[in-house]
């Protein structure tokens, strides 16, 4: 019984591991995908987390030992459920991971570093925010840092150190902050009413009406529903 207990311990900072891994992973994806559903690696921090809380329940019932179950056979059901939801979860969740290409290249283009530094900072913060401002970049769905990047002719990276510099955020935000203000838009115009949810969502940019909510809903404070009504 020891064994399985230390044995149950030793994971634990292998479970902890993983979840700062998955954690990285996302951040890395916030700042290449403006539109991260069915992207992140929240399901494997959230399994981490079940993986912790089973191997407890595992140390538990492990303390109490085998005697107490034999005489009380029902309460077997509680331990195999654990496990069979958890089993469940894993194929569920590993089964609708999106697969990424999480090799990010760098195009080579004519602008460096040095350049960078000397000045163009300014010239590409400004082309940048006419990107989103008068061509309304962020309406396509699977926008990505790299189409920018190739239209303003520099580098990822450096669009990426732009936003999280001047702007304090990934790129993820910054592309829904514009589309949450193009759906307020379209929700404050009294000619939209009879639009769906559905349609405001995808003429925003968003890639689906349960990411438009949830950004929504994180950004203005309430969902696009009570938005559109205050309006009317």
């Amino acid at each position: 019984m020891i064994l399985n207990i230390l044995s149950y311990l030793g994971n634990f900072s292998y479970l902890i591991k993983g979840i700062v891994v998955a954690n990285e992973h996302n951040k890395l994806i916030a700042d290449y995908y403006s539109n991260m559903e069915g992207k992140t690696l929240n399901w494997v921090t959230f399994l981490n987390i079940s993986f912790l809380f089973v191997s407890v329940s595992a140390i538990i019932f492990a303390i109490i030992g085998r005697g107490f179950f034999a005489h009380n056979e029902a309460l077997l059901l509680i331990p195999s459920a654990i496990y069979s939801i958890f089993l469940f979860t894993i194929g569920f969740y590993g089964n609708r991971q999106v697969q990424l290409n999480t090799e990010f290249k760098d195009e080579d283009f004519t602008i460096d570093s040095n350049e960078i530094k000397n000045g163009q900072n300014r010239l590409l913060k400004n082309q940048l925010i006419q990107l989103f401002t008068e061509d309304k970049i962020h309406k396509n769905s699977e926008l990505r840092i790299t189409s920018i990047s190739e239209t303003l002719k520099t580098n990822r990276t450096y669009i990426s150190k732009l936003i999280n510099d001047e702007f304090q955020m990934n790129f993820n935000e910054f592309v829904n902050k514009y589309r949450v203000e193009e759906a307020k838009k379209l929700l404050s115009d009294s000619n939209n009413n009879l639009y769906t949810m559905e349609y405001i969502s995808e003429k925003s940019g968003f890639g689906s009406v349960n990411s438009f909510t949830r950004v929504f809903k994180s950004i203005v404070g309430f969902p696009p529903g009570k938005y559109r009504g205050s309006n009317k």
